[in-house]
């Protein structure tokens, strides 16, 4: 699973000067650009606390029971990209990570296209049923959500 830092964090040898990419490393960002994984299950409590956490870089989620159940996006680092799909008839919560160690601790936001405003961690959104949307994180401690279907 790729790890929760920005992509470009996957080269830190890189830094001070021009050098080869290793095998290991393109290994390692392929991975975070196409891992999927499917039968996801949203907590049934709805907290944030216990929101199951989106570990691919493509996530279907195939268990919503309750308009409550709720997932949670990785932390919120430029260059970020997660799908998620709700492949199911019910409505799902969507959190932030209530503390953002790359943020001073600040917990993440996300913006909806809908409020072109930022939610806050603990209140999360509303995914509807069957669908499919992205979420981008292009400044620190905040995703985008893009709809798809």
């Amino acid at each position: 699973m790729f790890p929760l830092y920005a992509l470009r964090d996957l080269f830190t040898d890189f830094f001070g000067g021009p050098k080869l990419v290793t095998g290991s490393q393109l290994g390692a960002l392929a991975d975070a650009l196409t891992t999927a994984t499917g039968g996801l299950t949203a907590a049934a409590d709805g907290a944030q606390s216990d929101a199951t956490p989106l570990p691919a870089f493509a996530n279907q989620v195939d268990t919503v029971a309750g308009a409550a159940d709720s997932v949670l996006l990785p932390l919120a680092v430029p260059g970020k990209m997660v799908f998620v799909c709700n492949n199911t008839a019910t409505a799902m919560q969507v959190f932030g990570h209530a503390s953002n160690p790359a943020n001073a601790g600040a917990g993440d936001t996300i913006t909806t296209p809908a409020s072109h405003s930022p939610v806050a961690s603990g209140t999360g959104i509303s995914m509807a049923a069957g669908v499919a949307c992205f979420f981008v994180c292009c400044e620190l401690g905040n995703w985008k959500q893009g709809a798809i279907s």
